[in-house]
């Protein structure tokens, strides 16, 4: 609504300027012109009698200014579009970010709760399991051809068995 209203604005300032020119002209040759009262009736201008080249500089103007205008108003809509992005990615952002602090959290609580004799034994077996991963991967890279464009490693581990802890 704001948009139409400074259009509009605008648009009348065109108009204005644009009959100012037309009338203002000093480019004026004796045989061409007509005199006519203003509304004052306190002084004559004279006008050209053929208008035409005028009103063609004036209604060129006018299109120049509305097409201006047509691509602000474009660029405004791009601007807005970007706008919605950038706070939906804000969202997104401060979303994961949090879940990111909760699961942080609950690993410290599990990580000062338990005795260190347990917290050993699970990463044991988490190197373990980093080992174990290590050599399959390894194992594949050497027997099987690298795919272009793709993850190869999630596509091997997706067809392998789980991995258990060795003891």
């Amino acid at each position: 609504m704001m948009n139409l209203k400074i259009y509009l604005l605008l648009l009348l300032l065109v108009v204005v300027v644009a009959k100012k020119d037309q009338t203002g002209h000093s480019n004026i040759e004796e045989g061409d012109t007509e005199e006519f009262q203003s509304k004052k009736g306190h002084e004559s201008v004279r006008t050209p009698a053929g208008t035409s080249r005028q009103t063609t500089i004036g209604e060129n103007a006018i299109e120049k200014f509305v097409e201006t205008l047509m691509s602000s108003e474009k660029y405004l809509k791009m601007i807005d579009s970007v706008e919605r992005k950038i706070s939906h990615l804000d969202t997104v952002f401060h979303g994961k970010t949090n879940s990111i602090l909760k699961y942080l959290t609950e690993m410290q609580k599990v990580l000062n709760s338990s005795s260190t004799e347990s917290v050993l034994q699970i990463m044991n077996t988490l190197q373990t399991d980093m080992k174990q991963v290590k050599v399959l991967l390894r194992e594949a890279l050497e027997t099987r051809p690298t795919m272009r464009g793709e993850l190869y490693f999630f596509h091997i581990l997706k067809n392998t068995a789980p991995f258990y802890p060795v003891t």
